[in-house]
């Protein structure tokens, strides 16, 4: 079962941006955007993404007249694993996970045998700082497709988030930035990260009215944007969307978890193993047992020969990166490593519709809003 499409997927988005721009692409384009790309020819490109906006979520918390559902060109998918360091640097660089490597929350790295903490640059279990020379960014290094479009053509390119690049405080700051660079007179490719609804549905779940309030005033402050700017096309999607999940733990599974090396990379819901080389036919037998009506356990032929992580050629580390099995949850079911942590009343990284499909929302805004039919 597999829900990811990687010829019509968050992708070949970033793709089509650098088509559009004259730029050697690195996997296939979305045809869609490319002919209303190049019918429009909008003097500047926002790539607005809304952490977690799902497209189940989105459909069922705003009405059909909101700009955003009145604005939704498609339905495409996210990447595999649905997580935001896959699918963000996929979306970044225009690279599936199996050709950039920052495959999940947690990532093994042969180099050290240890498995890291990607964002925060730490071992998983002890939470030790990795040394800078070791540092992910150094043993995975990428180029952003801003940094692509800046050297190659004379436009103006910016990374606005609130964690690194151009920093805002807030949604409505961030779009009175965005504002401000498109009516320069540059030609623009903005490339803009939001953390929620993610980091909201993470603590309070996919229907708290806290999500709801914060789904329907990105609806509002883009509405409000797009009638600011001119010659712009907004193109607003998501990273993956959430599903509320119940927790395992494999270390109540005493004789499968003494199958396990060391701890589990990758994330919950796509919880990657390495077991012992002479414990892997009770370690599949156990688990098959215990889980296999919330997951799909896949060994590393399968894994490989599937092309979970992505198509065509692969980074040179990714086969040192995947474990013995992944177990792929098709379900609300996660599974930790241990009882530590922070856990999450909505998460994500499985094969579920809810998690796979994100919108492609597409805006042209010269004198007014245009419809993309």
């Amino acid at each position: 079962m597999n829900l990811i499409d990687y010829s019509n997927c968050i992708v070949n988005v970033s793709n089509s941006i650098l088509n559009y721009y004259g730029i050697k692409t690195f996997n296939k384009t979305l045809s869609e955007l490319d002919q209303i790309l190049f019918k429009t020819k909008p003097k500047n490109i926002i790539l607005f993404l809304c952490d977690g906006l799902g497209m189940e979520t989105l459909k069922s918390t705003l009405p059909i007249d909101s700009f955003l559902i009145r604005n939704l060109k498609a339905e495409i998918t996210s990447v595999f694993p649905t997580t935001t360091v896959a699918a963000t640097t996929s979306i970044m660089t225009g690279l599936y996970p199996n050709q950039h490597c920052w495959l999940g929350w947690d990532n093994y790295i042969s180099k050290m045998d240890k498995v890291v903490t990607m964002f925060l640059n730490k071992e998983k279990e002890t939470g030790i700082n990795l040394p800078s020379e070791l540092s992910c960014e150094k043993i995975f290094p990428y180029t952003t497709i801003m940094n692509i479009i800046s050297k190659e053509k004379n436009i103006s390119t910016k990374f606005f988030s609130p964690y690194s690049g151009e920093r805002y405080n807030g949604l409505s700051d961030l779009c009175n930035k965005l504002e401000n660079e498109c009516n320069s007179n540059n030609q623009n490719f903005i490339y803009a990260y939001y953390e929620n609804p993610d980091s909201i549905m993470h603590q309070t779940g996919l229907e708290s009215n806290e999500t709801i309030e914060n789904i329907n005033f990105i609806n509002e402050q883009l509405e409000l944007l797009s009638k600011k700017l001119e010659d712009t096309m907004l193109i607003v999607t998501a990273d993956h969307g959430l599903i509320e999940s119940n927790y395992l733990y494999l270390e109540d599974y005493k004789e499968l978890f003494e199958c396990l090396k060391h701890t589990t990379s990758i994330d919950s819901r796509a919880p990657m193993f390495f077991v012992k080389d002479e414990k892997k036919k009770i370690f599949e037998n156990l688990f098959d047992k215990y889980f296999k009506n919330d997951f799909i356990l896949y060994n590393k032929t399968e894994i490989l020969n599937k092309k979970l992580f992505g198509i065509n050629n692969n980074h040179n580390l990714f086969e040192s990166c995947i474990g013995d099995y992944i177990a792929v949850s098709i379900g609300n079911r996660a599974i930790k490593y241990k009882r530590k942590g922070s856990e999450h009343i909505a998460s994500h990284s499985g094969l579920t519709i809810d998690e796979c499909k994100v919108p492609l929302i597409l805006c042209f805004i010269d004198k007014e809003e245009v419809l993309i039919k």
